[in-house]
């Protein structure tokens, strides 16, 4: 059957027991829809996702039009997160000690079929994605992962990664590089090539 399933929170929170910081600002407004019966021809509309801990907010919004293996996908993402607070807000698994500074201006348009078939210029993504002054606890290690500056800028066929430096223990190093078919990669369709260059006075 046809049918319309719509969902609005606003000003959601919640907090667990053991851990000293709330999320707090939960806005979601979402519409699940089928006009015609077909279940290939289910749509979503995600107008608004978002939430906020502490002084940050992340948001995402766009749509999915027919869910399954022929979606078209519209989406943005966009915001600034502590992650200390994160840690503080959320049980994450191996994320004890995690600290830094993340934002995201991401967006992107393209269809599933497209990524199959690697034809990245029918994709429409932009956007970067930075990481300053993060410290990542590392099993096995007895200093964590030092991350000064991480930085990546994306486009329909490759992610630039413009600046990745920091340090491990004694041994410092800084990266560039330029990665391609990365789509099909987090969608789990492709394989992810590229190259870097490695830079470090002590390794």
């Amino acid at each position: 059957p046809s049918f319309e399933i719509s969902m609005r929170g606003r000003d959601g929170f919640f907090q667990y027991p053991n851990l000293p910081r709330p999320v707090q600002e939960i806005d979601i407004d979402a519409l699940l829809f089928n006009t015609t019966g077909k279940p290939e021809e289910t749509h979503l509309n995600l107008n608004k996702a978002a939430f906020a801990i502490a002084r940050d907010t992340f948001a995402l919004s766009g749509s999915i039009l027919r869910l399954g293996e022929q979606a078209e996908v519209d989406v943005a993402l966009k915001g600034r997160l502590d992650l200390g607070n994160l840690s503080e807000a959320y049980p994450l698994e191996d994320a004890q000690g995690l600290q830094g500074l993340l934002r995201a201006d991401l967006q992107a348009v393209f269809n599933l079929a497209s990524v199959r078939e690697k034809r990245y210029q029918d994709i429409k993504s932009s956007g970067s994605l930075e990481v300053r002054d993060a410290s990542w606890p590392l099993d096995g290690f007895v200093q964590p992962l030092e991350i000064e500056r991480a930085s990546m800028r994306f486009e329909p066929s490759r992610v630039n990664l413009d600046a990745f430096s920091g340090r491990l223990g004694q041994s410092d190093f800084q990266v560039r590089g330029t990665f391609r078919d990365y789509m099909g990669y987090l969608l789990g369709t492709g394989m992810l090539r590229g190259a870097a260059t490695l830079n470090s006075r002590q390794l």
